[in-house]
């Protein structure tokens, strides 16, 4: 049965998974072998000492946001930000269809697109792409990719259709040789009833001119849970089980980076498919405890205003969700801008700072980093890091931290 769907993208949650090896704080290596030409990093401990490590400063060097005032300064669900090598900051605001171009300090520039079919205009907004020479691409959910120049301005766009009817697409990353790198995001086509799922997917690479040149790999996807009807003429809300199995995908220096969190592992692979390099780290299974899913519900529906239809399918979706036992190795992976591996730990609530843990870009484990808590990091370079930060009312802003490598993070 082919109905509407109605995507509700849930959040996943909050505690650390990695396992501490015993008490002792001094570096000890990784051990590295070959295993038929994939070189696998095993990891005991992180490299960095007690005093050692990665800071990033818990004031923002930039701020960019309101919740009142000149309307290029206000967002709402905002769907992506990158900082360009001038400094200036690009805010992709998924609400008004909207690029924002802001300067080093946070000034506004210039606004590029608006909603709208056409060339330049925006349907839905998902991601921000970074492309070669200060250049960005928007995607949209209805697989169209608009590229806009280093000045803002609209150069091209081009749609990537499905390789198969009813699916939904994302692409995740550019390659040196302008090549797109598209990863399935879901099924338009549900049964009737609750399931919960975990789909395995082709990911293909797209030529600059749009045609699919190659299967890069088959990787599990997002485990989803889905609640559907016949009632009202079909409807269907589909959400990330919180806490949940999920695989995540970089693009950085034409290479692949692929890490499933049912283990805590990175797999790096070239363009064409081929594994070249595996790090690993010990970690340990958390219990997903009763309080801590009565948190997460209380913390979506505080971010939805009362009385609303997305509030009552939200508490509908909610009372229906199944929720897994244990959680898994971690909720997010982002690739800095020096090759560098970030994972997000689990955290016991949104107030919390957000910990991630640090592989170099060799394999070798490092450490912890704390990020601002309620930040939702969308890039890191090399001394700065990005993340759209949102305050008690859930007005967004778009923030620029300063970022600290000190002694054994180089």
């Amino acid at each position: 049965m082919r109905i509407p769907a109605l995507l509700r993208l849930a959040g996943t949650g909050l505690l650390p998974l990695l396992a501490a090896c015993g008490g002792d704080t001094r570096a000890a290596g990784p051990v590295v072998r070959d295993s038929a030409g994939v070189r696998i990093v095993e990891n005991v401990r992180g490299a960095w000492g007690a005093v050692e490590g990665w800071r990033v400063a818990p004031e923002p060097r930039v701020d960019i946001g309101v919740a009142e005032g000149a309307a290029a300064y206000q967002f709402g669900r905002v769907a992506g930000a990158l900082r360009l090598d001038d400094g200036r900051i690009v805010v992709a605001n998924g609400q008004a269809n909207e690029l924002r171009y802001f300067d080093a300090q946070g000034r506004h520039l210039k606004t590029a697109g608006r909603t709208g079919g056409g060339p330049g205009e925006f349907q839905g907004m998902m991601h921000l792409l970074r492309l070669p020479g200060d250049s960005v691409a928007a995607w949209e959910w209805t697989g169209r990719l608009s590229v806009f120049g280093p000045a803002g301005e609209f150069v091209r766009s081009r749609r990537i259709e499905p390789p198969a009817e009813g699916t939904m697409i994302v692409a995740e990353g550019v390659f040196p040789d302008g090549s797109v790198l598209v990863a399935p995001a879901g099924s338009l086509v549900f049964k009737s009833g609750t399931s919960v799922a975990r789909d395995t997917g082709a990911v293909l690479r797209y030529a600059a001119g749009g045609a699919a040149v190659d299967t890069v790999g088959r990787f599990p996807g997002t485990q989803m849970f889905t609640m559907s009807g016949t009632d009202n003429g079909g409807w269907a809300t589909v959400s990330p089980v919180p806490f949940g199995l999920e695989t995540f995908r970089a693009v950085h220096g034409g290479l692949l980076y692929v890490a499933d969190n049912a283990r805590f592992e990175v797999a790096v692979y070239d363009a064409g498919g081929k594994l070249l390099r595996l790090m690993r780290a010990p970690h340990r299974t958390e219990p997903l405890t009763a309080e801590e899913v009565e948190r997460y519900k209380k913390d979506r529906l505080a971010a939805i205003s009362g009385g609303s239809v997305e509030r009552r399918m939200q508490e509908r979706t909610l009372g229906a969700m199944r929720f897994p036992e244990t959680k898994s190795a971690f909720a997010a992976m982002r690739v800095d801008r020096t090759g560098a591996v970030w994972l997000r730990e689990h955290s016991p609530d949104s107030g919390a700072p957000g910990r991630w843990t640090v592989f170099a870009g060799d394999g070798t484990l490092l450490g912890t980093v704390e990020v601002p808590a309620r930040t939702r990091v969308v890039e890191i370079g090399s001394d700065y890091l990005l993340g759209i930060w949102s305050d008690d009312l859930e007005v967004q802003h778009v923030r620029l931290h300063r970022l600290e490598r000190t002694r054994a993070g180089g």
